[in-house]
């Protein structure tokens, strides 16, 4: 029998906000990236929730349990990820490559809403 999976991922409307774009880091204080938005998975059962962290030229699903604390500018994680650390250098290009693609996101959700619109009044 096949299962479908429904994942939605949710984008803050600020960045950095609540959780996006802050450093995640181990309990190691090892830098593992920087959080790109919010997962849910909703089915199979039960529902989960994950911080969509990027890594390098990776997005990592953290499951939102192994969080410990949400401060100002880091999320601090009580369980160990196996992914390489991220030096500073490569956190600032993360963070401006994650505004780059929600900006472009925003774009492409803009232009698909305008064209719809015209559309409809064409009818």
């Amino acid at each position: 029998m096949f299962e479908s999976h429904i994942t939605v991922d949710l984008y803050e409307t600020r960045f950095p906000g609540k959780l996006a774009g802050k450093e995640v880091i181990d309990p190691d204080a090892r830098r593992l990236g920087i959080v790109k938005c919010l997962r849910i998975r909703m089915s199979p059962s039960p529902l989960r929730l994950f911080l969509v962290v990027r890594n390098k030229d990776i997005d990592i699903e953290v499951p939102f349990e192994y969080v410990e604390k949400i401060g100002k500018n880091i999320i601090k994680l009580r369980r160990k990820v196996d992914v390489e650390e991220v030096s500073v250098d490569e956190a600032l290009k993360i963070i401006e490559d994650i505004k780059s693609e929600i900006l472009m996101e925003f774009q492409i959700l803009m232009e698909s809403e305008n064209k719809e619109n015209v559309s409809t009044i064409n009818v």
